[in-house]
């Protein structure tokens, strides 16, 4: 309704404007003048309403199916058909007074104060519509604080929390790397660079005595981390009740790079048979992603992904050379209780905050602010004009995806990845789904997101198997044959694949023995191993020599 008012007042606003201009430029005798006065003018009003035409265009070509072409064409015909009208009128001669044309006889002063209050109705609808927008922007902070508050991981007292030793020991291995967090937060020491990039390539040398010096020296801060994993929780300090885009997380860096140390570190110790100190930096793994995955961001998932992913190619780098023993698999205290499905439904509510967060700050913002939004850059300019014309229909479109998402999000994976693929499809070709300008911008890339989650739980899921493979083969002497085998002694029944609902798969390749999932391709490539570039191939966990 309000647009319809403003599209009508804005009509009737031109048209009063130029109806005082005719009556006031009738009354001058010489015709040129007239014209000379009164074609500048028409022919301005006239250029700003085929500049909102134009925008409008060109905005429909960058969001299609936001449907302003229409209204800003109509406007502008609508406007012309009106001059045409006035002058078809005001060019007549005046009632009584051949010799003088209509619109000389017309009063400037009534019409003046027409036009006066057609302006003090534009401009009160446009207060309306401001104050409603207020209103609404005040509710998105609150909706965006509850919504964010029911997902906040719980305080922990400073004497049970890993996050302080984390802290500690994340700032000393900055230190040595001569890390500066604001330049890009990239370590410029080529050696660590040099360890990290060929860890799981075949020219990996555990026992280099430059990696030997540097792994001792940081002894304290692998220590601070193994004290760290001991600890009942983790909580590092946030102001999650006001979610925002620009909330600084220096811990998932900082977690990132300890969890590099723990791998190489336990690749340097299997290198000199202390396999029970590799098993210990392994755990550290395994449990610091835990605790990283406890966090309600989106990104804090992700991160968790990839050091399970690290714990994972360490342990399966481990076991391909030494057979460990029942005291050895007894240091890996996994948690089989975990689910990165279920942090990613968490992760995706917050994210729903974050964006009703930002679409406050969006309209909040006055002529000489700028708001910054990790990941999008800086926004700069007043978004009055956003609050009046695209927040309630951004906030409704908002609403949609999020359910949409939300709804995907609740169910297993394999039965909700087609609709997942056509959700994202639509948005992409922008065919067959709500309309918005700034969804496409803030929406993460989601598809890729629940598939990064759903093998983060087809690898623990593997991990695990493979590990109760290990303690069936120190009690029994040998792997066993199937999965089945496992059960009840070991698990309680074989876990389901998350990428296609079936058992997870068992089978021997090349003489060794490889637990999988069918991975993201969802095709059973008996056992090999997925490759990142070809997005070909299944989650594995390969066990070497059956029988030894």
């Amino acid at each position: 309704m309000g647009y319809i008012l403003l599209w009508i007042e804005n009509l009737a606003v031109s048209l009063l404007f130029m109806t005082v201009i005719f009556a006031l430029v009738a009354r001058i005798r010489r015709r040129w003048l007239r014209w000379v006065i009164l074609a500048p003018i028409g022919i301005f009003v006239l250029l700003i309403y085929l500049a909102l035409t134009i925008g409008a265009v060109v905005f429909e070509y960058e969001v299609p199916g936001i449907g302003w072409i229409l209204p800003s064409l109509t406007l502008l015909i609508s406007y012309v058909i009106g001059i045409i009208g006035l002058a078809v009128c005001g060019s007549r001669p005046a009632r009584n007074e051949l010799s003088i044309k209509a619109a000389a006889v017309w009063p400037p002063g009534k019409l003046a104060i027409a036009l006066l209050v057609a302006i003090g109705l534009h401009l009160m609808t446009l207060w309306n519509m401001d104050l409603e927008a207020q209103r609404q922007l005040a509710s998105l902070r609150v909706e965006a604080g509850v919504l964010a508050a029911s997902v906040t991981p719980l305080r922990v007292p400073d004497g049970d929390n890993a996050a302080l030793l984390y802290e500690q020991a994340g700032q000393a291995l900055s230190a040595a790397l001569n890390i500066n967090y604001g330049d890009n937060k990239v370590t410029k020491n080529p050696a660590w660079n040099n360890w990290v990039d060929s860890m799981d390539k075949p020219d990996f040398d555990p026992k280099d005595p430059e990696l030997a010096q540097f792994l001792q020296q940081q002894s304290g801060t692998i220590s601070l981390v193994l004290q760290a994993v001991k600890k009942p929780g983790c909580y590092f300090e946030h102001d999650y009740n006001r979610p925002s885009f620009a909330m600084l997380l220096p811990e998932i860096p900082s977690i990132k790079l300890l969890a590099k140390l723990l791998a190489l570190h336990a690749r340097w110790k299997a290198s000199s048979n202390d396999y029970k100190a590799a098993m210990e930096d392994i755990n550290a793994m395994f449990i610091t992603a835990d605790n990283i995955r406890g966090e309600s961001f989106l990104i804090a998932t992700l991160v968790s992904a990839a050091i399970d992913s690290m714990a994972t190619e360490t342990l399966q780098n481990i076991i391909a050379s030494h057979r460990l023993d029942a005291g050895e698999l007894d240091l890996l205290k996994l948690n089989a209780g975990i689910s990165y499905h279920k942090s990613m439904q968490r992760a995706l509510l917050y994210e729903e905050a974050l964006r009703l967060s930002i679409f406050s700050d969006i309209g909040r913002m006055g002529f000489s602010q700028s708001l910054n939004v990790n990941g999008l850059g800086s926004l700069n300019g007043s978004t009055w004009g956003f609050k009046i014309l695209l927040l309630n229909d951004e906030i409704i479109v908002h609403q949609w995806y999020s359910n949409e998402i939300n709804a995907l999000a609740s169910n297993p994976y394999y039965e909700v990845k087609d609709k997942l693929r056509n959700l994202i499809d639509s948005v992409n070709k922008q065919w067959g789904v709500p309309k918005s300008v700034l969804m496409p911008i803030l929406l993460p890339a989601i598809d890729r997101y629940f598939e990064t989650i759903t093998s983060a739980d087809a690898n623990r899921r593997i991990v695990e198997l493979a590990l109760d493979m290990c303690r069936y083969r120190d009690k029994h002497g040998n792997y066993p044959e199937k999965l089945d085998e496992l059960v009840p002694d070991y698990i309680a029944f074989v876990p389901l694949d998350p990428f296609d609902g079936k058992s997870m798969r068992l089978k021997q390749v090349d003489g060794k023995l490889v637990v999988y999932s069918v991975g993201p391709d969802e095709i059973d490539d008996g056992g090999m191993p997925y490759n990142q570039e070809t997005r070909k191939g299944d989650i594995t966990f390969e066990l070497p020599n059956k029988r030894d």
